[in-house]
Formats: structure tokens, C-alpha cells, sequence
């Protein structure tokens, strides 16, 4: 799954890939960055790094306003929070997936589990892999057989308020 960070709207925060580069070397001794000099790319620095849960593939765009992030979800909110801690809190930043079926601003006191919460159904213990992004702050699960699932109870003439009430206890329950 693709996740991104950035503002919500244009700033003048601009990541420099130098600097941005020394950071992500201090903080994890095993990462490949290799710059991307091809102009016409939209992103000016990749990066592969071992994480806990397998690789976690990085890209900075050029405009220095955008991160996008490939791996599992636990990892990418581990490096969404590192990430935020260099960004000085003037700036507001979301954590997001590509789909945009959820979003999280990254505050100080945002956690790991915070971050995970939006985009896992299952419970991180509970996961024996990564699955399918579902939203559990949204009205709606992004999965597509529980899509199906709703979509039949619609159909066969269940209320829509009932939906979304059992939908919140679900989620509830889950956290």
C-alpha cells in the first residue's frame, strides 16, 4: 500500500533532499537514497530502508511538500511520526493513503497505533499480514467484501442509519 505526508495545502515547508538525506542516514544506518536526476520525474529522491515488517520504499518529491511511502502500514506510520518530528508544528502535516479513503493530521501526541487504527481493520497483533486498507474513523469500510457486505444490506432494504450505528459499534469494539 502507497501512503503519503504532506500539508493539506501548499506551504512554503520545503524539505531539502541534502539535508533531508543526513537525517535519514543518522536515524537508520542500514537505508539506500539514490537521487533521482531525471527532471522530468515528479520525485527527486528515493530511498529503501529494513524496517520491522519488511522494506519500506520512500520517495521525496521535488517540490520538497510530499513524502510517499511503500510498505507495510506499522512501518510507514513509524516513519510518518520520525518524519514529523523534523517538521517544525507551524506546518501541518497528513498522513494519508493514495486512495484518500482516510486521512490523520500528525500532531506531537499522534501515535503509532493512532496512525495504524486508520488504515488496519484487524489489530496489529492480530494481523498475520498486512491487509487491505480499512478505515475505521470514516463511515465506511474500504474493503471490498465488506463494501459488498453493506451494499447487500442496502439492497435489501436495511436503513442506512442502522448501517453506520453497527459500523461505529464495530469500530468500537476494535479499538
Amino acid at each position: 500500500m502507497k501512503y503519503l505526508i504532506s500539508t493539506p495545502k501548499p506551504t512554503n515547508l520545503t524539505i531539502k533532499p541534502t539535508q533531508f538525506t543526513s537525517h535519514l542516514k543518522a536515524k537508520w544506518l542500514n537505508i539506500d537514497i539514490h537521487t533521482i536526476n531525471n527532471p522530468k520525474r515528479v520525485y527527486g529522491l528515493e530511498w529503501v530502508m529494513p524496517m520491522e515488517n519488511g522494506n519500506l520504499e520512500g520517495l521525496l518529491e521535488r517540490t520538497g511538500q510530499c513524502i510517499a511511502l511503500d510498505g507495510d502500514v506499522r512501518d510507514c506510520a513509524k516513519f510518518a511520526l520520525w518524519f514529523r518530528s523534523l517538521v517544525d508544528n507551524q506546518y501541518p502535516l497528513f498522513f494519508y493513503d493514495q486512495a484518500y479513503s482516510a486521512d490523520l493530521e500528525l500532531r506531537e501526541y499522534t501515535t503509532k497505533n493512532d496512525i495504524v487504527k486508520c488504515f488496519m481493520f484487524t489489530p496489529v497483533e492480530e494481523s498475520p499480514q498486512p491487509i487491505e486498507t480499512v478505515s475505521t474513523n470514516m463511515t465506511f469500510f474500504n474493503h471490498p467484501i465488506t463494501q459488498s457486505f453493506i451494499e447487500n444490506l442496502k439492497r435489501h432494504g436495511v436503513d442506512n442509519t442502522l448501517i453506520n450505528k453497527a459500523i461505529e459499534e464495530t469500530c468500537l469494539f476494535q479499538t
